[in-house]
């Protein structure tokens, strides 16, 4: 977790082969969310990261 007084981190997915990854400054490690491909990547990545019910809309 996240140390008291941090106010703003980040967050990034990445492929790497062939796994999805979030990276969250909040968190001490990466969090593995499945399969990917680097052309579903941005799809997958804001699906996990909204919990969108409707991941085809943009």
């Amino acid at each position: 977790q996240a140390k008291d007084g941090v106010i703003e981190h980040y967050v990034c997915f990445s492929c790497v082969d062939g796994e999805l990854y979030e990276l969250d400054g909040g968190n001490p490690q990466p969090i593995h969310h499945g399969p990917s491909s680097p052309d579903s990547l941005l799809q997958a990545g804001c699906c996990k990261s909204h919990k969108s019910e409707d991941c085809g809309v943009f």
